[in-house]
């Protein structure tokens, strides 16, 4: 896939690039080729991420590494800076609305008071027992990366992010499931509820790619070009029968069977004209043809 950015640097410089990767990708091995490959030497960082921020919005939005560039809260026409993932610049640092909130209820499914309560912003949000994990759970049962949760302005997913226990809601295993409502699932033997947060008045543009529309191409005008017309052809006058032609041979046959008294002589005479009549015919049908 391919995007198109704007890289923001904290000097105030920038530059557009041109981002072509496999959508398995994760920003986080976009920040690191970034940092690798930028003219203007970024700073290097131990987990460098990246934070975007669509055409129109003025704020940041911290992406997680794990997140895939395919699914990430990104799109051509974005600005990105690639930041510490430890720690956030100051011009970030604003309290963003949470969008979505995921309660903790350990080995109890029933319990009504959660041990963890989380608030999430719009951002890619990793749940596991990895320390690099937004929300960590202490369960062996549950992956390093078990569980990836995308928060957009509109929507909120949970993606299984490739463990080995999977997603279970309501007893069945799915591998992506859209949150419109409290919904209770189970992570490896630990109980975890998503729900959507309070809705706000104020509703911001959905992420993703920004359409736009190509300017028309021009081409002059075709000015053509003349040719001159052949001449037409001229219809063949039709050609007489050959009796001359015919009678020659029967003469000529003629003529010598009396002076060497052969019958040999008078298959001259009686082949000849058939050669003339086949030859006669087959011309006509040749003109025919041309007209």
């Amino acid at each position: 896939m391919k995007l198109k950015v704007t890289l923001m640097r904290f000097n105030g410089s920038s530059d557009d690039v041109l981002i072509e990767a496999d959508a398995a990708t994760t920003i986080g091995e976009v920040a690191e080729t970034l940092i690798r490959v930028d003219k203007n030497p970024l700073h290097p960082s131990p987990q460098p991420t990246l934070a975007a921020s669509l055409p129109g919005e003025h704020q940041f939005t911290h992406l997680s590494p794990q997140a895939l560039l395919g699914e990430a809260w990104i799109g051509s026409g974005a600005d990105i800076r690639v930041v510490d993932r430890r720690i956030i610049p100051p011009s970030m640092r604003t309290s963003a609305p949470a969008r979505a909130i995921v309660k903790v209820h350990g080995t109890d499914r029933n319990s009504t008071t959660p041990s963890d309560d989380t608030p999430l912003p719009e951002g890619s949000y990793m749940l596991g027992r990895s320390l690099e994990s937004k929300i960590i759970l202490a369960d062996p049962s549950v992956s390093k990366r078990h569980m990836r949760i995308e928060v957009t302005p509109t929507t909120i997913e949970v993606i299984d992010a490739g463990s080995v226990n999977g997603i279970l809601v309501n007893g069945i295993h799915v591998h992506r499931q859209r949150i419109d409502r409290p919904t209770l699932m189970l992570i490896g033997d630990t109980w975890v509820s998503v729900e959507p947060a309070p809705v706000l008045e104020e509703i911001t543009q959905q992420p993703g790619a920004v359409p736009f529309t190509r300017s028309p191409r021009v081409e002059e005008r075709y000015a053509g070009e003349s040719f001159e017309a052949p001449d037409a052809p001229e219809e063949s006058e039709p050609q007489p029968f050959p009796f001359m032609a015919l009678l020659a041979p029967i003469l000529m046959g003629a003529g010598m069977y009396a002076l060497t008294q052969r019958i040999y002589s008078l298959l001259f005479v009686v082949l000849s004209p058939v050669m003339m009549i086949g030859n006669y015919l087959t011309r006509k049908s040749q003109v025919e043809k041309q007209r």
